[in-house]
């Protein structure tokens, strides 16, 4: 089977134009996150995958946290597309798919470990989160999962969050105590509990998903889920016509939310037709008997058996496992340990505010915040600029406006004089033209057909024709583009105009001709050929009886009786400035009703 091609069973279909990836600085100085999406020939695969995706979310800073996520990537890549499993202890071709994905976890940890230990004496500065999704031609996909990145399976209108954040509001939010929404105002909402490189002993996470046709499998930063929330997940990946477009539009969603930290996703559609829902499991790698060509029965991957479902909307249900904790020397971080943990160690930070009590790594944020400078009615370039050299990261989202001069700053995000942390990233709405038709103007004079192109928003440019046909001197003989064709705003209609010519008798020796240049009067296009054009101005005009001093007697009272008013002068009007009309000379032809013009012919 080549890549794209279908499997007989399951009618899925991966190829590269299904799978994207994409990382964005954000709200950050520097980008710490990595991310990779390949879509891969199963034939030419030992596991018989479709696909490999990930996201690594570096911890410790630039030049620690960039090069740890860096570390993590390439390591998957060298597995899984290259098939270099020759780093990873006790593995072969022949392994369980989900050991290997496990086993490179642990070598991954092992190598920035290594790695800070050689640069830094041992500090352990560095560390990375990291999800990754190995998607087989069956249909199922494993997920390996350390750290708060994410991964979600979008299914019909529903979003399902298929892994857990290893961290205290994860945990939380997994118990039911908080909402997403109410764990981004936490202060602790950027510490996690493990991440890879931190500590010699990890506790994997490796998940089992069955996809359906139709589903899309995303993975993401905290970057993104800090702003971008699972109910509207799904809604706002649809919307877009294709992976490319959904992973570059839900990026610039979360830079639009202001996100103060690196945005990356990565995405895969599957495609085929519509199949039953998808259901999540934590596998026991070790007893998996797992085969990358059979679907098999899902009670021989699960331990135990599922412990229920839950509806998740539109037909989706998810089937639970108990978690299990892998008996190897690397310790015992259970699942309701780390959510005891996790309870026990926000309630010490609100009591005591210490974060000392911590041995996690923290993602704070500490810029100052400056005035956001207006940049409304600038170019692009000046408003990029002007951002830029305020401190402000720009970015741009174009809006077809064909009345506004294209290229000019509409609006921007956050609003000027507004406070926003230094190097944040500023948004701002650019005008762009539209397409519009090109109306019919052969067989129109010229000014005719001027004045309609420019109604359309378009320009026009002159090619004159000799004819010898005075009828049709002035008069539009062909137009390119022809009428009906879409363009964009603003571009330019070719006219090819006839210029009267007189016919000369043919001579006995042939007479060179070359083209000139001449000059003739044409009517004003300014005013019509009148020679004079409408102007405004104001006047001031009595209203009678509406002085608002002495209520329009003209007197007001005095020390020693009436005075007259001070206001009116004593006749009880008001003025009030009136706009007007009249006529005046017209600035293009000086009254004349004409210009001149250049036009050419051939002598």
């Amino acid at each position: 089977m080549t890549t794209g091609e279908r499997s007989a069973d399951l009618g899925f279909e991966i190829m590269q134009e299904y799978v994207d990836s994409a990382t964005s600085v954000g709200g950050r100085e520097f980008n710490e996150d990595a991310c990779i999406s390949y879509a891969i020939d199963p034939a030419s695969s030992p596991w018989h995958l479709c696909a490999v995706l990930a996201v690594a979310d570096g911890l410790g800073g630039h030049q620690a946290g960039d090069v740890a996520s860096q570390i993590a990537i390439s390591m998957l890549e060298e597995v899984f597309v290259n098939d270099n499993i020759g780093t990873l202890k006790g593995i072969t071709f022949e392994s369980n798919p989900a050991d290997v994905l496990e086993a490179l976890f642990y070598s991954i940890n092992e190598k920035i470990l290594s790695y800070d230990s050689e640069t830094t004496g041992g500090e352990r500065s560095m560390g990375t989160t990291f999800t990754a999704a190995l998607v087989f031609e069956n249909g199922r996909a494993l997920v390996g999962h350390v750290g708060d990145s994410r991964a979600y399976v979008l299914h019909g209108d529903a979003a399902q969050q298929v892994t857990e954040d290893h961290s205290p509001v994860g945990s939380l939010i997994a118990a039911g105590v908080i909402t997403e929404r109410e764990a981004v105002q936490r202060d602790d909402r950027n510490v996690v509990d493990q991440a890879l490189g931190t500590d010699p002993h990890v506790d994997v996470d490796i998940l089992e998903v069955e996809l359906a046709p139709g589903d899309i499998v995303l993975l993401t930063s905290d970057g993104l889920t800090n702003v971008i929330f699972s109910d509207e997940m799904s809604a706002l990946v649809k919307q877009y016509p294709s992976i490319q477009s959904a992973t570059a539009g839900i990026i610039e969603a979360a830079i639009l939310r202001d996100t103060d930290d690196n945005a990356t996703v990565a995405m895969l559609a599957v495609s085929g037709p519509e199949a039953a829902g998808l259901a999540v499991h934590e596998v026991m790698t070790e007893e998996a008997e797992w085969s990358a060509g059979v679907a098999g029965d899902m009670d021989t991957v699960i331990t135990g058996g599922p412990t229920g479902a839950q509806a998740v909307g539109d037909g989706v249900s998810v089937k639970g496992a108990e978690r299990r904790t892998r008996a190897r020397e690397r310790g015992d971080r259970s699942h309701n340990t780390r959510i005891i943990l996790a309870v026990v160690v926000a309630f010490l930070v609100i009591a005591a505010g210490l974060s000392t009590f911590l041995i996690f790594f923290v993602r704070a944020d500490h810029r100052p915040e400056v005035e956001v400078p207006s940049v409304r009615g600038l170019a692009e370039e000046q408003a990029k600029a002007k951002l830029e050299d305020a401190g402000f990261k720009f970015s741009a989202e174009y809006k077809t406006d064909n009345s506004a001069e294209a290229g000019k700053v509409l609006d921007q995000s956050p609003k000027a004089k507004e406070k926003a942390k230094k190097g944040s990233r500023v948004a701002v709405l650019v005008a762009t033209r539209g397409m519009v038709d090109v109306p019919k103007v052969c067989g129109m004079k010229q000014d005719e057909a001027i004045a309609l192109l420019g109604q359309n928003h378009l320009n026009y440019k002159i090619n004159q024709q000799p004819n010898t046909e005075q009828s049709l001197q002035g008069e539009v003989l062909s137009q390119n583009p022809a009428e009906g064709s879409a363009v964009d705003a603003g571009s330019d209609v070719e006219l090819v105009v006839a210029v009267y010519q007189e016919e000369h008798q043919p001579q006995d020796q042939q007479t060179e001709t070359q083209r000139v240049k001449k000059t003739r009067q044409v009517t004003c296009a300014t005013c019509g050929g009148s020679g004079v054009i409408s102007q405004d101005y104001d006047v001031q005009e009595p209203i009678m009886g509406g002085c608002p001093t002495c209520g329009g007697k003209g007197a007001i009272a005095g020390p020693n009786g009436p005075v007259t008013c001070p206001t009116c002068g004593g006749s009880g009007d008001r003025t009030e400035t009136v706009t007007k009309t009249r006529q005046v000379t017209c600035t293009t032809c000086g009254g004349t009703g004409s210009v001149i013009e250049d036009y050419w012919v051939y002598e």
